[in-house]
């Protein structure tokens, strides 16, 4: 019981010194992004470099409290030849499955471990760009936000995917072709609208919505060398894939597979073809997690051409969020203590509400992942065909 007390106090000071550091390096990495805006006139790709410098000291300690907090970590499955020559070493459309609230963060440790953490990049929803310190520096950053209006997102899109296709640095750029995260209810939508288009219901996906695929292969041709088709399994013998699990310590361990795919092998003759190469890789999507369902691993699965292996943790996160605690906690807590010990009541005062405010604002940020959040799937496909009859 002694030990379990113990335990918790130290799991709740390590989460008020993340908390806390995670915050104040936001506040002061925004404004150093914003100050880098001066040199966007005369070099861009220098304010590209300098931001992914400076997002990765940022967006590294969110996996620090995955991979040094909780243990949390990530198998990767796939061929020799992606892990000895391509890996870290191109740039490229990455599409994940959308079934888990931190599909999104397991896909950061990888990047992490590759390098590519910093420049890594997302179409996603345009309410992210308000989500407090990580939203505001994708907005700087020139991350794709979408608001599911075709009409309005399709010529910001193919002016975005330009940019992307010629970025100064690796960068992975992660598509999430379902649009929402995947529950029962969502694939009881979805197998209808497969079924009226006369197409494959899915087991464990959506089914993907091609508009965005298609114009994003016609832009990337010739520019992006490959797709990565990642599938993305969670172990039913850790915690479940949440990010509380993460924030209380419990360990969670993923399994992806990646399978690359050269984009020149991808059809755009149509937009019908190049649509029909979407839903393939949904189909191979679902029977690799259908046999991840039955065995709890991706090896022997098509064949056995897929081998797992477990990329160590770097020390590199760990450093940042030492670094970070340094610059930041010892001489905040040093002015802090001195100020309670000699100043008035009101001191004490403030100090409670602004720890009752960061912890308000860090639930928000972990309810932002919620798969209850997700849009409601097939409200945007119905709607567009109500105004096509």
């Amino acid at each position: 019981m002694l030990q379990g007390f113990f335990r918790t106090i130290l799991l709740c000071l390590g989460l008020f010194l993340f908390g806390y550091t995670f915050i104040v390096s936001g506040i002061i990495i925004n404004l150093l992004q914003c100050c880098s805006l001066v040199i966007w006139p005369f070099h861009k790709n220098l304010y590209r470099r300098i931001n992914c410098t400076l997002a990765n000291q940022h967006w590294s300690q969110v996996v620090y409290l995955a991979e040094w907090f909780s243990g949390t970590d990530c198998i990767v499955y796939s061929d020799a030849a992606l892990f000895d020559r391509h890996l870290g070493r191109e740039s490229n459309l990455v599409i994940l499955n959308h079934k888990h609230d931190i599909d999104w963060l397991l896909g950061w440790i990888v990047c992490q471990r590759y390098n590519v953490l910093g420049s890594s990049k997302v179409f996603a929803k345009n309410e992210l760009r308000y989500v407090p310190f990580i939203g505001w520096s994708w907005v700087l950053l020139e991350m794709v936000f979408l608001k599911r209006d075709w009409t309005r997102d399709k010529p910001y899109l193919i002016k975005c995917l330009k940019i992307l296709a010629e970025y100064p640095v690796h960068c992975w750029i992660l598509l999430f072709c379902e649009g929402t995260r995947f529950t029962e209810e969502k694939k009881v939508k979805s197998n209808e609208i497969a079924r009226q288009k006369g197409l494959p219901e899915l087991k464990h996906h959506l089914l993907p919505r091609t508009k965005g695929f298609v114009v994003v292969m016609e832009a990337f041709k010739g520019k992006v060398p490959a797709i990565y088709d990642c599938t993305l399994g969670c172990s039913q013998e850790y915690a479940q894939p949440t990010l509380y699990n993460i924030v209380m310590g419990k360990k969670c361990l993923g399994h992806m597979l990646v399978r690359r795919i050269p984009i020149n092998d991808i059809s755009t003759a149509s937009e019908e073809e190049c649509a029909m190469e979407c839903h393939k890789i949904y189909q191979y999507k679902d029977k690799a997690y259908e046999y991840f369902q039955k065995y709890q691993t991706f090896e022997g699965f098509d064949g056995g051409k897929y081998h797992g292996r477990k990329i160590p943790r770097t020390i590199k996160t760990l450093m940042i969020e030492i670094f970070w605690n340094i610059i930041l906690c010892v001489p905040s807590f040093y002015y802090l203590g001195r100020l309670l010990i000699n100043g008035p009541i009101w001191y004490s005062i403030t100090l409670v509400v602004v720890i009752v405010l960061a912890i308000l604002l860090i639930r928000a940020m972990i309810h932002v992942t919620d798969t209850k959040r997700g849009s409601k799937y097939g409200a945007v496909q119905n709607g567009e065909q109500k105004k096509q009859n």
